[in-house]
């Protein structure tokens, strides 16, 4: 019974990560009509801090210390690891990025649109929101609570797996979806054997750092041709982050610590 109430347990928390924000919004849209704008520009920028605040008050309330409910014990990681996990992180993305550059127009038009929604503002709030804090919370949130959770109740490759499948679909566009399951998995297998949310969160910061990274390039006249003039350029670069990441993890994140 406590294996089921595990797997709920990672449900309900992924449930409150999709639902919350909106019950947020609508409450103020019914409390205070006048501070709707206010508050939709705070949940659009910050939904996923807020989510994840509200998750661990309750699991705090619930007798338990953030850090460990969080998954992120104190002592267990060394600098080497999550500096070699934030270049894993930009490496992987170079790798992912080239695939897409070189998928036909028709098939990324979409997902571009989506992407550059995203990173649309002043750098220095798409810096603190997208590069930081949105990777800091999600990594609480899937690999945190929810692998967690579900860990306790399923061999790792079950509770991996189920926890990368709900990383991807809560990030719509199918292109998101299908490498944000490979991402979420990774990040599990890295956590499972290095115990601690740490290399996970400083992948998935190297691996937004290097979106906007990308978009800095792509307005460039220079930057753009080096990186993406041909599809030579692109295929290079795209090896090149490729065997990165593949050194970097044979390293790293081989095996269990």
């Amino acid at each position: 019974m406590k294996k089921v109430f595990s797997v709920l347990e990672g449900i309900g928390v992924y449930l409150a990560f999709l639902l919350l924000p909106g019950i947020l919004l609508l409450a103020v849209q019914l409390l205070a009509p006048g501070a709707a704008e206010g508050a939709y520009w705070v949940l659009q920028n910050f939904s996923t801090l807020i989510t994840a605040a509200v998750l661990l008050a309750v699991y705090r309330l619930a007798g338990k210390r953030v850090r460990e409910a969080a998954g992120w014990p104190a002592g267990q990681l060394s600098g080497r690891d999550c500096l070699a996990a934030f270049l894993l992180g930009i490496c992987g993305n170079a790798a992912i990025s080239a695939v897409l550059n070189l998928l036909p127009a028709s098939w990324v038009e979409s997902y571009g649109e989506q992407s550059s929604a995203v990173l649309e503002g002043p750098f220095v709030l798409i810096l603190l929101t997208v590069v930081i804090l949105a990777p800091l919370c999600e990594e609480i949130i899937f690999r945190g609570l929810i692998f967690r959770a579900f860990r306790r109740a399923l061999p790792f490759g079950a509770a991996g797996a189920l926890s990368a499948l709900l990383f991807g679909a809560a990030h719509v566009h199918p292109l998101w979806v299908c490498y944000a399951f490979g991402m979420g998995f990774a990040f599990s297998v890295m956590v499972e054997r290095k115990g601690s949310l740490g290399v996970s969160a400083a992948a998935h910061f190297g691996f937004n750092l290097m979106s906007l990274l990308t978009a800095v390039i792509a307005s460039s006249r220079l930057l753009g041709w080096i990186f993406y003039g041909s599809a030579f350029h692109i295929l290079f670069w795209g090896v090149l982050g490729a065997a990165g990441a593949v050194l970097l993890w044979r390293r790293f994140f081989g095996r269990k610590a």
